[in-house]
């Protein structure tokens, strides 16, 4: 049993290029990996300032979102990648995920509404 260990050991410990076989360390090289940040870069976007401050926030009719006062222009903005939206991207999400696990538009609607009710 061991000699078939040690057979499947080499095997896995050795690597083939131009038909030589060469052996590879057995450890493992643990290399550092970069860490995705969650960091939203927010800027004016009228004056493209990065220069802001919260300034309280504002209600929708669904959301209440963060407003930013900017220093430089003096002007009040919401950040948001989507202008003009009306639903919250969870409805948006709930909506989309039923309809591609195959509900009808009309069915998604529905059950979009019946989770949502106000």
């Amino acid at each position: 049993m061991s000699k078939i260990l040690g057979k499947i050991k080499k095997l896995f410990n050795t690597k083939k290029q131009n038909g030589t076989e060469e052996r590879l360390p057995m450890e493992v090289k643990k290399e550092a990996v970069p860490v995705a940040t969650n960091v939203l870069e927010i800027f004016c976007p009228y004056c493209a300032s990065a220069n802001f401050v919260k300034r309280g926030t504002r209600q929708k009719t669904r959301e209440r979102v963060q407003l930013y006062l900017c220093r430089d222009c003096q002007r009040t903005f919401t950040p948001g990648a989507v202008k003009g939206k009306h639903y919250p991207k969870a409805i948006i999400l709930d909506a989309i995920s039923l309809y591609h696990l195959g509900y009808s538009l009309e069915k998604s609607c529905e059950i979009v509404n019946k989770m949502n009710k106000e």
